[in-house]
């Protein structure tokens, strides 16, 4: 790996530096000992991977933010992952999130193309790589427990045609 941080961490060092207490995650050791390496704030990293419950007592976080992270599991893992976001979030907390919209899955396929599909909406691509993509119902399913929940569609244009190169969900979800 590089070492230019995965930009989830890289998130994480710049909400610490705003004054955020922060806890940064991901499933492998290399970019957790980078994000270490780069912190000159006080922020927690541990190694812990999304798809197993997480080892935080229930209600810990105010809030949880997801950053096109929690697309690559089957409609079981995905579910599991989302009810455990729920558990660890306080009453009264915040889950944000972007989330590759169905929309995305024509526009990934120009340039990741789908092998198969092995459940609704979610394809092995050609590099290996699975891929989930959300409609708003299915969103809206697995956040029908949230008080309130706001999805708003995310078109991210290619930076050298402008014309569309990906979209998502932007979505924001209240406890």
């Amino acid at each position: 790996m590089s070492e230019a941080l995965r930009p989830a961490l890289s998130r994480a060092l710049r909400l610490a530096g705003t004054g955020f207490e922060v806890t940064g995650f991901d499933y492998s050791k290399e970019p957790i000992r980078q994000a270490q390496a780069k912190a000159d704030l006080d922020v927690s990293f541990l190694v812990a991977d999304m798809a197993y419950p997480l080892p935080f007592p229930n209600a810990y976080f105010d809030a949880i933010m997801s950053n096109v992270a929690a697309h690559m599991f089957s409609d079981r893992v995905t579910r599991a992952i989302f009810s455990e976001v729920q558990r660890i979030v306080r009453p009264g907390g915040l889950f944000l999130f972007h989330l590759n919209a169905l929309e995305d899955r024509p526009l990934r396929a120009n340039w990741s193309p789908p092998v198969r599909e092995i459940e609704e909406n979610y394809v092995l691509e050609e590099n290996g790589q699975t891929m989930r993509f959300f409609s708003r119902e299915y969103l809206l399913e697995l956040l029908a427990d949230w008080r309130e929940v706001r999805l708003e569609p995310v078109v991210i244009p290619d930076r050298d045609t402008g014309k569309p190169f990906k979209q998502v969900w932007r979505g924001i979800a209240y406890l």
